[in-house]
């Protein structure tokens, strides 16, 4: 028996990722604000209080300043990073929508992305001049081909052991 390429559980992960696509774009924006918000933060301190300063000759230097610079370097770097990972899916999905035949596409963009409303199978099929049973197939090729085009590693590795391609 053949190996399965993907499980039931790693194609309803495409399925989500697919469903997110649309909010990936508003997603970035809103990190590209909140970095830019504690960016422009202010750290005020309040009355200076000495009481916490050693008095014994030190280099060692730490403040509440100081110490509010650091947090506030971090939390950019925090969002930083989770923009661009956001940016790598976002990219990693459109590079699976251009492998869409012009029919899956069309597919997508009824079920996937579309803001506005959410449509019926029914609909959809309708509009596509398609029977239910031809668009649930069209779906799961839809789903099975951006799961390849999302892993395309674990696609390479399955013909490469299945079907005795030659890893040249």
């Amino acid at each position: 028996m053949r190996d399965v390429l993907f499980t039931k559980e790693e194609l309803q992960e495409v399925e989500r990722w697919l469903k997110g696509y649309k909010y990936l774009s508003s997603d970035i924006r809103q990190y590209d604000l909140k970095i830019e918000s504690v960016k422009r933060q202010t750290y005020s301190s309040g009355a200076i209080r000495y009481d916490k300063d050693k008095l014994s000759p030190s280099y060692a230097f730490n403040s509440e300043v100081e110490n509010e610079v650091l947090r506030k370097e971090k939390e950019i770097e925090r969002l930083e990073r989770l923009k661009q990972e956001t940016l790598l899916i976002k990219e990693r999905i459109e590079i699976a929508i251009n492998n869409l035949t012009s029919d899956q596409k069309i597919l997508f963009d009824y079920e996937f992305n579309n803001k506005e409303r959410r449509y019926k199978k029914q609909q959809i099929a309708d509009f596509m001049q398609i029977d239910i049973k031809t668009l649930n197939r069209l779906h799961d090729d839809l789903i099975l081909s951006s799961a390849n085009s999302l892993h395309p590693e674990r696609t390479r590795e399955f013909l490469y052991k299945n079907f005795n391609v030659s890893n040249s």
